[in-house]
């Protein structure tokens, strides 16, 4: 009879904890200073896990992260805006040569999707327009040249 309540009041506490847990934990907005556009917040906690979990990849210089982030499922529409401009925010944060780097490990059909979100980002979604050499153009071989030239090799 012990035992039995014992184990009961064990597993209330888990499903209490582990309630508690997906109430209290909200999606992360911005990761290291990338900005995480709302529209994100529309998908799943599980989504919004791995968006973060890739783009602190692609931060610490991991290719596969790279390749998971540029595959993430945008979802179509405007949501691929965003994640185009996630992807130019952490362009502009690892730099040119490091994603030149990253992007030798990919394939080609890969490196074209980069290519489009970058794009994306540069024409829409582009937080950090006023540093660029030509604001709201999506011109990848102005912007990032190494980049456009290694993207389309």
């Amino acid at each position: 009879m012990i035992n039995k309540l014992y184990y009961t009041r064990i597993f209330l506490l888990l499903v209490f904890s582990f309630t508690c847990c997906q109430f209290i934990s909200k999606p992360q907005k911005q990761v290291e200073g990338i900005i995480i556009p709302d529209e994100f917040f529309e998908f799943s906690k599980e989504s919004n896990y791995y968006l973060v979990k890739y783009i602190k990849g692609v931060l610490a210089e991991k290719p596969q992260s790279l390749k998971n982030l540029i595959q993430f499922d945008c979802g179509g529409a405007s949501f691929c805006y965003d994640l185009g401009g996630v992807a130019l925010q952490t362009l502009d944060k690892i730099g040119e040569e490091k994603m030149v780097e990253l992007l030798a490990k990919l394939d080609k059909k890969t490196k074209k999707r980069l290519e489009l979100l970058l794009l994306y980002g540069l024409e829409y979604s582009d937080i950090n327009s006023k540093k660029r050499k030509a604001p709201r153009k999506a011109d990848l071989a102005l912007e990032f040249p190494r980049l456009h030239k290694s993207l389309t090799q």
